[in-house]
């Protein structure tokens, strides 16, 4: 019985957090789209033709970060209730969102407007692209690791919480 029990729980420590990876994972991609894609461009010309440089990459990448971020977050607060996490979630979102109708309104294709691209060949839309991932790989972290604790503690001798 108790050689179950332990095997139930490795299961589920195996799966736990999994939500967490992969949004960390997509915050990464973002992080790296913003940072190395114009470089990329510049140097392989080939590269402008490819998924990444696509006038709809941000749009897909919103579609697939709000619900992953939603869910493994919402779902670890439920547990944590760690208002840090909540705030960096929300506000790294609200950084995405904003770049993307920024990018939509063509402010970063206006040299005027976009005071950095001209001078650091990098947009005022990356920069906010990339605090926005900054956010959500601190709120992931975060709620990563306080899960796991919370995880580790329930499953601990009282008082031998890890």
């Amino acid at each position: 019985m108790k050689t179950n029990l332990r095997m139930d729980e490795l299961t589920e420590k195996k799966h736990e957090g999994w939500l967490d990876k992969l949004a960390i994972s997509m915050a990464v991609l973002c992080a790296v789209h913003c940072l190395i894609v114009p470089v990329l461009i510049l140097a392989v010309p080939l590269i402008s033709t490819t998924f990444f440089v696509h006038e709809n990459f941000h749009l897909w990448m919103l579609v697939a970060v709000f619900p992953t971020t939603l869910a493994s977050i919402l779902l670890g607060c439920k547990k944590h209730r760690d208002k840090f996490v909540l705030a960096s979630c929300f506000i790294g979102l609200a950084f995405l969102v904003g770049a993307y109708f920024m990018e939509q309104q063509g402010v970063a294709h206006c040299a005027s407007c976009a005071g950095l691209e001209v001078h650091s060949g990098l947009g005022n839309i990356a920069w906010i692209n990339t605090f926005g991932g900054i956010f959500l790989i601190l709120a992931h972290s975060r709620n990563f690791y306080l899960c796991r604790k919370l995880s580790c503690c329930e499953h601990a001798p009282k008082g031998d919480c890890c």
